[in-house]
């Protein structure tokens, strides 16, 4: 998992030839840290897309810039579009179905 950040969003999310699935959290949210490993273990199972973290606390403007109202917020991007998104925790075999 990589961290992305107000600066280097647009690079490495919306310019990235593969799919990055982008998770919007915080580190006082509990679900948030319920998610985390969920997601590393989703990154280990599909080299083939990125997964990206958003501290919201910390980048303000990259969750307004998505309308972040709730996290976890999951947005899944490809060639330069948000394509699917969902906000809550969700189990491993969720987050597969979410890259289908």
């Amino acid at each position: 998992m990589i961290q992305i950040d107000d600066k280097s969003f647009d690079k490495k999310v919306l310019e990235a030839p593969e799919p990055v699935l982008v998770d919007f959290s915080a580190s006082w949210c509990v679900p948030c840290q319920r998610q985390a490993p969920i997601l590393a273990k989703l990154a280990e199972a599909h080299p083939e897309i990125t997964v990206a973290t958003v501290d919201t606390d910390a980048c303000p403007l990259l969750a307004e810039r998505f309308n972040i109202t709730g996290i976890p917020a999951l947005l899944l991007f490809h060639k330069g579009k948000m394509i699917k998104s969902t906000v809550g925790l969700h189990s491993l075999s969720e987050l597969e179905e979410m890259l289908k």
